[in-house]
């Protein structure tokens, strides 16, 4: 007879998924789906000086850039010096200089950025290595920088492009930002080889993004089950994260080293998963906390006029001074559930 306790439990093995976080360069054992796109991207990215790639909020194209695209670059091109990618938040040019020196005193080099473009290049130094900045999500440039800061980055970027040292930027980017990365005059000389616009993966990559990963760990599924969560997101533009989510919490609910169909059922499909989830963390709060929990997370996002809407960082020490002796251990709360990301570095929550 079948002996489910004779099954491997996988509790001391990595998930493969990365729930609702972006594939980075140490998640790349478990990228999977995207090989063409990668060779595609790589391509570009050996032939242009300055990449952009566009895509919906969700559609991939940070795990593209950060897990397909960087680790392949580093092989083929032991030469070249990748930056260690980061997103602008309220401070790109403070987190541009931190990406570049790692380490020593930030502020003089701020400042200085601030004052004359052209120094990035010094910053880079006068060495032969070329060197690859990475900026994801490169919109917030326009929703949370200010306007002299994203002037001096990209008079500072395209002076670096023009240095004629094989220097080369790759930014990311949602589509609906193309008519304003356009504007950046500073770019133009650059723009017309520089779009990469992703495309929605097929039901062969998509169900290969969920079998490999799990291939790899002994992770085994029911009959029936990739192909009906496949058949959940294919087409959907933007459900890469959500299938991502889904894949994580049936990881945590898995049965020893298998997803069952009543694993499946109760956990719901990848379109509804993470909203049944976040009720049900929510409605099990106490109705003083459920207030907290809301003011946070409404201080965490901004509307614009068209109703997108876009993470907006906020320094922990205003949540707290607004909040009541509780909003620190609501934080935290948050923060163990996945809900919201505090860095220690800048003091911010988002």
């Amino acid at each position: 007879r079948f002996d489910g306790t004779q099954l491997p439990d996988l509790k001391d093995v990595r998930c493969p998924y990365v729930g609702l976080e972006a594939f980075r360069a140490q998640d790349q054992p478990y990228f999977f789906g995207r090989e063409s796109d990668t060779r595609a991207l790589l391509a570009q990215v050996h032939d242009a000086p300055l990449t952009i790639v566009l895509g919906a909020s969700g559609s991939g194209k940070s795990s593209l850039v950060l897990s397909g695209v960087l680790p392949a670059l580093a092989d083929e091109e032991p030469g070249l010096r990748v930056v260690p990618p980061f997103v602008p938040g309220n401070a790109v040019l403070d987190y541009l200089v931190e990406a570049l020196l790692q380490g020593g005193e930030p502020a003089p080099e701020i400042a200085a950025l601030r004052e004359n473009p052209q120094r990035l290049l010094a910053l880079i130094g006068e060495g032969d290595a070329p060197v690859l900045i990475t900026i994801d999500q490169f919109e917030e440039v326009f929703t949370l920088c200010s306007t002299t800061d994203r002037e001096a980055l990209v008079a500072g970027l395209a002076q670096l492009l023009g240095a004629g040292r094989g220097h080369r930027v790759i930014l990311t980017v949602r589509e609906e930002f193309r008519s304003r990365i356009v504007e950046l005059l500073p770019f133009a000389p650059y723009l017309d080889k520089a779009w990469c616009s992703m495309r929605p993966m097929g039901y062969d990559e998509l169900r290969a993004a969920v079998e490999k990963p799990a291939s790899l760990v002994n992770l085994q599924f029911q009959a029936g089950i990739v192909d009906d969560l496949v058949k959940k997101v294919l087409g959907q533009p933007a459900a890469l994260p959500l299938l991502q989510f889904n894949l994580r919490l049936l990881w945590e609910k898995r049965d020893r080293n298998r997803i069952t169909w009543e694993v499946y059922r109760r956990t719901g499909d990848p379109l509804n998963a993470l909203k049944s989830s976040a009720d049900r963390f929510y409605d099990g709060l106490a109705d003083e906390t459920q207030d907290e929990v809301k003011r946070v997370l409404l201080e965490l996002v901004r509307v614009d006029e068209l109703l997108e809407a876009y993470r907006q960082p906020v320094p922990k020490s205003r949540l707290l001074e607004a909040g009541k002796a509780s909003t620190e251990g609501v934080l935290e709360l948050l923060a163990r559930n996945d809900y919201v990301r505090i860095s220690a570095a800048a003091g911010e929550t988002d």
